[in-house]
Parts: C-alpha cells; sequence; structure tokens
C-alpha cells in the first residue's frame, strides 16, 4: 500500500486540573490513514474523539506521540485544512444557504491565493 498521508504514533493529550491532578484524554493512540480512505471515528460524549481530532489537526499540541501528514511532522495547523466541529452554530452564519457558505471559503482561498501571487 502506498505511505500514508496520516500517521498518528502513540498520540497522548493530557490536560491538569485546577487541583493539579493530570488527565489523560488520550493515551497511546496510533493510526494510519492512505488516500482514498473514508474513516470514522465513534464513541460516547467525553471519550477524547475531538481531542484527538484537534491534535491531529495542529489546533492543539500533544502531550506526547507524533502526528504525521503528507511525510511531515504537525507542527502548526496545516494549509488547507478544514474542521467542522460540533459546535457548528459557532461557526456558520445561520442567515447564509450552504452555497454561500462554501462561496465564501472559495473566496477567502481566492484571496489568499492572489495575496500569496503578488508578494
Amino acid at each position: 500500500m502506498s505511505d500514508s498521508v496520516l500517521s498518528i504514533k502513540k498520540l497522548q493529550v493530557s490536560i491538569q486540573s485546577r487541583d493539579g491532578s493530570v488527565n489523560e484524554i488520550t493515551k497511546d493512540v496510533s493510526l494510519e490513514l492512505h488516500e482514498h480512505e473514508f474513516v470514522s471515528i465513534v464513541g460516547p460524549s467525553g471519550s477524547g474523539k475531538t481531542t484527538l481530532l484537534r491534535a491531529a489537526s495542529g489546533l492543539r499540541p500533544p502531550s506526547g506521540g507524533e502526528v504525521i501528514f503528507d511525510q511531515k511532522p504537525i507542527t502548526d495547523v496545516p494549509r488547507g485544512l478544514a474542521i467542522v466541529f460540533q459546535e457548528y452554530n459557532k461557526s456558520l452564519f445561520p442567515w447564509l444557504t450552504i452555497g454561500k457558505h462554501v462561496a465564501m471559503g472559495v473566496a477567502t482561498v481566492d484571496a489568499e491565493m492572489s495575496y500569496n501571487y503578488t508578494q
């Protein structure tokens, strides 16, 4: 099989509580995703699904392990990343249609590409 597009190796995310105790949100999570694969992350509320996605996308640094995207370690949010979390009502404009939301994203990318091209 071809090289993985996303590789997560022994990912660990811990948070420190106000009382100083450390809570492990994810521990030793490993997976490899290849081109054209479709994967669902399923689990009960509070099981670490969103934390895993945040760490895999560079939105939250892991406490341990590593995340490799396109053969490069994730140290920041990769260009072109798009994620819509459960709280989509906080990230969408309710007065816009789905098409207008998508068009707004395309316009933003076009503007960034134009800006980078003129630099």
